[in-house]
């Protein structure tokens, strides 16, 4: 493998994001997604972000706050959603943590933070009567990547690092640590269970320093 390998014999992480987890409570189960979906502007769109702004809470610096309509469901001009639980950033970066699809509940009503760190809410229809649901979203912060080995085969090194099942990793190089340059080794590679690989052909350069950042 000579003087590749990754740098400081550990994985680097360029940007860490949170990551909403979805668990149980009665009969919910809300499915994570990681962005909004485009919305049409409209005034009902901006109805929905008033009164999720009204409905929200601070919590680690970020807003969450739920949209009484919108999510995964929404469609322009068709139907207007039942609803999805949101965070905005102080960056002004939003995100969509979770979708309501009937089943798991309708229009959401608020959000309570609990002292274990998630939160927690009701909505006002959906559910197996359709009469609402209680639900809970984990708010954990996300594992990050660990390089666990850097193996060479017929000149291809594969990497091979830990990652977590949806989310996207980019794999990025470096000839000299000392430059501070890193250049990324390919796209991103989306994970779809605990351990994510690459592979990289040996060229014609020294050495290289690998590391794996976990896209927001």
């Amino acid at each position: 493998m000579g003087n590749r390998g990754a740098a400081s014999g550990r994985s680097r992480v360029g940007k860490t994001s949170q990551h909403a987890r979805e668990s149980k409570v009665s009969q919910l189960r809300i499915p994570p997604t990681r962005a909004l979906r485009d919305w049409s502007v409209s005034w009902r769109l901006i109805a929905v972000i008033v009164l999720a702004l009204v409905m929200g809470l601070v919590f680690g610096g970020n807003m969450y706050g739920v949209t009484f309509n919108g999510g995964d469901a929404y469609a322009p001009y068709i139907f207007i959603g039942y609803g999805a639980v949101f965070r905005l950033a102080t960056n002004g970066a939003l995100t969509r943590l979770a979708s309501f699809h009937g089943t798991n509940g309708a229009s959401p009503n608020g959000l309570m933070a609990g002292a274990n760190g998630g939160f927690y809410g009701t909505t006002q229809g959906g559910g197996t009567y359709g009469s609402g649901t209680i639900f809970r979203l984990d708010n954990t912060p996300l594992s990050q990547p660990v390089i666990q080995s850097v193996e060479q085969m017929s000149g291809t090194l594969f990497i091979t690092w830990t990652a977590v099942a949806g989310q996207s990793y980019q794999v990025q190089y470096s000839t000299n640590l000392t430059q501070g340059a890193w250049n990324n080794l390919g796209s991103a590679i989306p994970a779809t269970n605990g351990i994510a690989t690459t592979s990289d052909t040996i060229g014609p350069d020294a050495r290289r320093f690998y590391r794996v950042a976990l896209l927001p």
